[in-house]
């Protein structure tokens, strides 16, 4: 039997046949799910977590193994007949589990050599297994610690997940709200899309194409590509397929607006198959619509007319009848605005989309 000893924590994900193999013995983190708690040993079954996880009513919340539980499992394998211990643990920046194995170490009074992993999973797997590899072979204590650093030299470790919905939870449990930044218009010339479509990324004839931070920009004036951008992002954001969703309304018709600049010439709303009324609605019925045309007509806090550069496309009659229609839309829904200030500047926005600044007439609409 080896004289050598090895301890791990359930952070990892290794095989069974691997601890029975190399006696490993692994001692399991706890969840706490709605207020049960859970050992990692209860977790076994493939999507069990996960599924208690996406139901549960509030976030889980993890905690590494008791120090009694470390002293235990210590003591009882001095008691079997090991001479050393060697215990590999979850970084410390993720767990308290390396403090409570050397806490349980000195309470047993076991000859234990704790070390942090400075990993988790299959990096903190690697040295473990390394390790009993060597234990297992009669390997000196010496000999045991020095693969262990080797082995955390050389790794690497990269994290994803499956799914941001509890890391949005957790956000908003800190009273935040989550975001994701798109820069759709970007593309990458070593991209799988750029190998399929290189027509859609803007280029000049007869030129080498200039890449701004190794990137091209694709030409969403173009139809096809302006429904593959919306379809890519649409998926990020819950009832993305709903015709009827608000902002997607609203997102599409931002993107018909890109395409009408493709020509100096012609009628907007011809163009874009909308009525001035529609558009103004479809902004306003969508928050994200009108942070987007704030952010696109306010420069160092002063409105831009023309923002969009179309106002060339919009006709006389089009943008009276778009001053119009924004006094009606502010007389009847100002009061009721909780943040009265952005609706200001949402109302001003779109009529900067239009070409025409409504910003000293708004006042007279709200007394």
């Amino acid at each position: 039997m080896s004289k050598i000893k090895i301890v791990t924590d359930s952070s990892l994900t290794i095989e069974p046949e691997l601890v029975e193999k190399y006696d490993i013995t692994v001692v399991p983190l706890s969840v706490m799910i709605d207020g049960v708690v859970y050992s990692d040993n209860d977790m076994k079954e493939e999507g069990k977590f996960l599924n208690l996880m996406r139901n549960s009513k509030e976030l889980p919340k993890t905690s590494q193994p008791p120090v009694g539980v470390f002293a235990e499992v210590y003591e009882n394998l001095m008691k079997d007949g090991a001479e050393h211990i060697v215990s590999i643990h979850i970084t410390h920046t993720l767990s308290g589990t390396v403090e409570a194995a050397r806490q349980g170490a000195n309470l047993a009074g076991a000859d234990v050599t704790v070390i942090d992993s400075t990993f988790t999973d299959q990096c903190q797997k690697f040295q473990v297994v390394q390790a009993a590899k060597l234990a297992q072979e009669g390997a000196s204590l010496e000999e045991v610690i020095a693969k262990v650093e080797e082995v955390r030299q050389k790794s690497e470790l990269f994290i994803g997940v499956s799914t941001l919905e509890n890391l949005v939870k957790r956000i908003n449990a800190e009273g935040l709200d989550f975001g994701i930044w798109f820069e759709p218009e970007m593309i990458s010339p070593e991209s799988r899309l750029y190998e399929e479509h290189p027509d859609w990324a803007f280029t000049v004839p007869g030129r080498v194409p200039g890449l701004a931070r190794n990137q091209l920009v694709l030409d969403i004036s173009r139809e096809e590509v302006a429904d593959y951008i919306f379809e890519k992002m649409a998926k990020a954001k819950p009832n993305a397929d709903d015709p009827e969703d608000k902002d997607v309304k609203a997102s599409k018709t931002i993107f018909k607006f890109i395409a009408a600049l493709k020509t100096s010439e012609g009628n907007l709303f011809e163009e874009t198959g909308l009525t001035v009324k529609e558009t103004i609605h479809i902004f306003m019925d969508s928050e994200i619509s009108r942070e987007t045309l704030i952010a696109a007509s306010y420069v160092d806090g002063k409105l831009v007319t023309d923002s969009f550069g179309l106002a060339e496309k919009v006709s006389k009659s089009d943008k009276n009848e778009a001053v119009e229609l924004l006094e009606e839309e502010t007389k009847a829904n100002y009061r009721s605005a909780e943040d009265k200030a952005e609706y200001k500047k949402a109302i001003c926005a779109i009529g900067a989309i239009f070409g025409v600044d409504v910003s000293g007439q708004f006042d007279s609409w709200t007394k």
